[in-house]
């Protein structure tokens, strides 16, 4: 489980295991939207990628607003938005075959632990800035 991977290293620089937490995360949202309510601590500057704090911004916003969305509806709710496309992505359809965990969906105590994960990778990023700040780096 991710959460215990990440209990085993919890680093800013443990990029493998919070990636698979924010992908996780919203492939479950999209799929199951009653899970959101498990994320509602989460906002979108906790991801790592601005292309996935995008998905989760759209996707908070929109099944807010009662959006019965897909892939393909998310994809066209970003291209709305001009969100900025990952590297080497032509589209969000595309951006979003390759971003998500797409063979996962979680149940409450999962989607618990990706939240954990995506959190507190974010704490720590946020955390190691503020100590690089003013560092002289060779």
């Amino acid at each position: 489980m991710l959460r215990d991977r990440w209990a085993d290293n919890p680093s800013p620089f443990n990029q493998d295991t919070s990636d698979a937490a924010e992908r996780a995360l919203l492939a479950s949202v999209l799929w199951a939207p009653h899970l959101l309510a498990h994320a509602d601590r989460v906002q979108p500057a906790d991801f790592r990628s601005p292309p996935r704090a995008s998905m989760f911004a759209e996707m908070r916003s929109g099944f807010a607003a009662g959006w019965r969305g897909d892939a393909v509806a998310l994809a066209r709710r970003l291209d709305f938005a001009r969100a900025a496309l990952p590297p080497g992505c032509l589209g969000w359809a595309t951006a979003l075959g390759q971003a998500l965990e797409w063979d996962c969906c979680a149940d409450d105590e999962e989607m618990a632990g990706y939240v954990q994960v995506v959190r507190e990778a974010s704490a720590l990023r946020r955390s190691a800035g503020r100590m690089s700040v003013g560092t002289r780096h060779p």
